[in-house]
């Protein structure tokens, strides 16, 4: 299958562009390398807080609530994960675990209570009754999904706040100072395990070959939006991976030690299939988690309102293809990737020209059939290696959210979209 390419362009700091070419992402093909019914007590113990709040010691004004520590990227909508993330956002993340623990308890005994007793599976065999509470009950867990994936999310959000680490809310606060630190090599290692911080960083510093060894970090990249998006994605599948070999691992008794060597043996040691089934993220709810961000992150536009409901549909559907790795490719291959600005603009006249004259039109001259125009974002080199890293680590951490969730007794929903072919 040919790579697609992305372009990008290197250059310094007000000074002319010293090279040019493309980024070309290959397919991914990893190895290693709301329904909400909140109990009463629930906001009776956050109602708790309010002299918490209006304390002098959060270094605030008397009546006011504590200033803002994190930032997210994705909003959040659910009334569950609004108080959730308050407490993340405020500098109360010690009461976070309590908290969510009793949220997943809750939306497990709704999931146990949320069948409709007699319901036949053949929608020919409803009445009108059963219809509208088969509807209701879709729209009660569609909803649960929504509350679990965003706990899902803040779980991740709150173990790095344990590490003193934040994702990114923001491509612009890529090399911006932050209240709490982006995700660094330094922290990695007080909330990962040496040979997992090992097995990433690797990652990173092959995604591009040989191309950032002899070039500072303030040299400038360009690459397209949307690949970028599914690099990043990419990258958060082998986290994923990575942390799943380290799980068998542990599970197998074989000590991890402080590289990555164990983890490329039990990679090696398992069948296609079962390389398969661990190279994606396993659970609907923790990968929408995921897509949500990278989405949000990279200001993708977004799943139309309008697209008919299915619980399968990404909220970002240039998501639904990954890639885990690029390569470099010299600039003049730009043309046959892309079209050049305001081409379509241009097709769009000389169609419109031709048309008023009465001649004919051919295929390859309409809008429609030309090669898409380059949408690029721009990062220092420094930059983008930090959101690769983010990236794996993301990847690591929605493993253990998806774990413990599972363990509090909450069923989520298997994916069942099969990984890319190897």
């Amino acid at each position: 299958m040919r790579p697609i390419r992305t372009p990008f362009t290197l250059h310094q700091q007000g000074a002319p562009a010293v090279r040019t070419g493309f980024v070309a992402p290959l397919q991914c093909c990893l190895c290693l390398r709301a329904y909400r019914r909140a109990t009463p007590h629930f906001f009776h113990r956050l109602a708790s807080l309010r002299h918490l709040r209006t304390a002098p010691s959060w270094g605030c004004r008397v009546g006011q609530p504590p200033a803002a520590v994190l930032q997210l990227a994705v909003p959040i909508t659910t009334p569950t994960g609004t108080q959730l993330a308050y407490l993340l956002e405020h500098g109360l993340a010690h009461l976070f675990d309590a908290a969510a623990d009793q949220q997943i308890q809750l939306l497990t005994t709704q999931q146990e209570d949320g069948g409709v007793p007699g319901m036949p599976h053949s929608n020919e065999a409803l009445t009108m009754e059963q219809m509208v509470q088969r509807q209701i009950q879709a729209v009660r867990q569609a909803e649960q999904r929504r509350i679990a994936e965003e706990v899902v999310y803040l779980w991740c959000a709150h173990k790095l706040l344990q590490g003193n680490m934040q994702l990114a809310p923001s491509l612009q606060a890529l090399g911006q100072q932050q209240q709490v630190p982006l995700v660094n090599l330094a922290a990695m290692h007080s909330i990962l395990h040496p040979a997992v911080v090992d097995a990433t960083c690797g990652l990173v510093g092959s995604a591009f070959g040989d191309l950032s060894a002899d070039m500072p970090g303030s040299l400038i990249t360009r690459v397209d939006r949307t690949q970028a998006a599914q690099l990043y994605a990419g990258n958060a599948e082998y986290g994923y991976f990575v942390r799943g070999m380290a799980a068998r691992c542990t599970a197998a008794g074989v000590p991890l030690g402080q590289d990555s060597a164990k983890l490329v043996e039990m990679a090696g040691s398992l069948s296609q299939d079962e390389l398969r089934a661990s190279m994606m993220v396993a659970t609907q709810e923790a990968w929408h988690a995921v897509v949500r961000h990278v989405g949000h992150l990279f200001q993708l536009p977004p799943r139309p309102e309008s697209a008919p409901a299915d619980p399968d549909s990404l909220p970002f559907p240039q998501l639904s293809r990954t890639v885990s790795s690029a390569q470099v490719a010299p600039a003049a291959y730009m043309s046959e990737h892309y079209s050049p600005p305001g081409a379509a603009q241009a097709a769009s006249a000389k169609v419109a020209s031709k048309q008023a004259r009465g001649w004919e039109v051919h295929p390859d001259e309409l809008p429609e059939n030309l090669l898409p125009e380059p949408d690029l974002v721009a990062f220092q080199l420094d930059a983008l290696k930090q959101v690769l890293l983010e990236a794996a680590v993301l990847g690591c951490i929605v493993w253990e959210a998806e774990h413990s969730v599972k363990q509090a007794g909450y069923s989520l929903t298997m994916r069942t979209v099969a990984p890319a072919a190897l």
